[in-house]
């Protein structure tokens, strides 16, 4: 989970009076197809691994990502997850 964001000389542009677990985070409700008869299961994605996918002066793009895993089935979202941040650094002259 992201936890903090700085930006345009802010410190964190997420809310930074709630715990850690409740901001910065993408969620999904889901429901099986097994069977199993889980509906409207809430889950928090929480990405296994982090990567730096381009850093220049110009732009800078991370991935968080998680893939599913068959031995899980029923217990996590069955997707394969990559969530990126990219920041460009534009420069403006007059």
């Amino acid at each position: 989970m992201v936890t903090g964001i700085r930006y345009n000389g802010l410190d964190n542009v997420l809310e930074d009076r709630n715990d850690e677990t409740n901001r910065g985070y993408w969620d999904v409700v889901w429901s099986a197809l097994d069977g199993s008869g889980r509906t409207g299961v809430f889950e928090v994605i929480k990405s296994t691994s982090f990567k730096v996918i381009v850093e220049t002066e110009e732009l800078v793009e991370v991935s968080f990502s998680r893939p599913w895993d068959p031995s899980l089935k029923g217990k996590f979202v069955p997707l394969n997850i990559d969530k990126r941040y990219i920041r460009v650094f534009c420069h403006i002259f007059f």
